[in-house]
C-alpha cells in the first residue's frame, strides 16, 4: 500500500511538471506573438523615417563650398537642377571651368549631339560666358571607375588638383569614394555637391522615379563595396 501511495505521488509530481512545461511554452508563445505583433506596429508608424534614412545613405554633400580648378557635372547632363547649380557656383567664382562628363548609351532616345545642344540652349537662355568642356566616355563597366579614371588623366593634363563633384544626391555617396579613391593619392581635394530633381529626400519612396533610381543605385554600391572599388 505505501509503494501504491508513492507511486501515486510521483505521477502527480510527473503531471504537475509536464503541465507546468506545457503553459511556459504556451506563454512563450504569446509573448512572440506579441514582439511580434509590437514589431510590425513599429515598422508602420516609423516607416516614414526608415524610408528616409534608407534614402539618406546613399546622399552625400561635403557641405560649405570652397574653390576649386573645376566643377565635374556627371552623368545626367539632361538635368536642368544639375546644370544650373554648377553655372551658379562658376558665377560666383568658384571654378574656372566646368567639365560635363557623360557615357555613351545607345538605348537612348537623344543623341550626344542633341544633349551637347541642349546644354548649350540653357547656357545661351541664361545668359552665361562659361567655360563648359564636354566629355563623352565609351567605358565598360564598372562604369563609374572608368570615368573618373579618364577624368584624372585629363586633369593630370591641365594640371588641375581640386575639384566640386556635382552629381545626383541618391548617386553622390558611391560617386565621392569612388573619385576620392582615385583622386586622393594623385594629390587632388575632392568635394561632393548634390542636387535633386523628380525624386527628393524625404519622398523618394512615394514615386516611381525614385523607387526606379534609389534601388538599384544600393545594387551598385553592394558591387562597388564587395570588389573594392570604394
Amino acid at each position: 500500500m505505501l509503494i501504491e501511495f508513492s507511486n501515486f505521488i510521483s505521477m502527480q509530481r510527473t503531471d504537475n511538471f509536464f503541465t507546468k512545461t506545457v503553459n511556459k511554452r504556451r506563454l512563450t508563445w504569446r509573448f512572440k506573438g506579441l514582439i511580434l505583433l509590437v514589431s510590425i506596429l513599429l515598422v508602420i508608424l516609423l516607416r516614414n523615417p526608415l524610408l528616409y534614412s534608407f534614402g539618406k545613405f546613399l546622399v552625400y554633400d561635403s557641405g560649405e563650398v570652397s574653390k576649386a580648378d573645376i566643377v565635374i557635372l556627371e552623368e545626367d547632363l539632361n538635368s536642368k537642377e544639375g546644370l544650373n547649380y554648377c553655372l551658379d557656383l562658376y558665377s560666383k567664382g568658384f571654378c574656372r571651368e566646368i567639365w560635363a562628363v557623360k557615357i555613351v548609351d545607345t538605348s537612348m532616345i537623344f543623341t550626344d549631339e542633341q544633349y551637347l545642344n541642349f546644354i548649350n540652349s540653357v547656357i545661351d537662355s541664361a545668359g552665361y560666358n562659361v567655360k563648359l568642356k564636354y566629355f563623352i566616355f565609351d567605358v565598360e563597366h564598372p562604369v563609374t571607375l572608368n570615368k573618373s579614371l579618364q577624368i584624372l588623366d585629363s586633369m593630370k593634363a591641365k594640371n588641375y588638383n581640386s575639384v566640386i563633384l556635382v552629381t545626383n544626391a541618391f548617386h553622390s555617396k558611391r560617386s565621392f569614394k569612388v573619385y576620392d579613391k582615385i583622386f586622393k593619392p594623385n594629390g587632388i581635394t575632392l568635394q561632393s555637391k548634390v542636387y535633386y530633381t523628380k525624386a527628393k529626400l524625404d519622398e523618394w519612396y512615394a514615386n516611381s522615379y525614385g523607387l526606379r533610381y534609389v534601388l538599384p543605385e544600393y545594387i551598385k554600391y553592394v558591387y562597388y563595396v564587395f570588389r573594392g572599388f570604394i
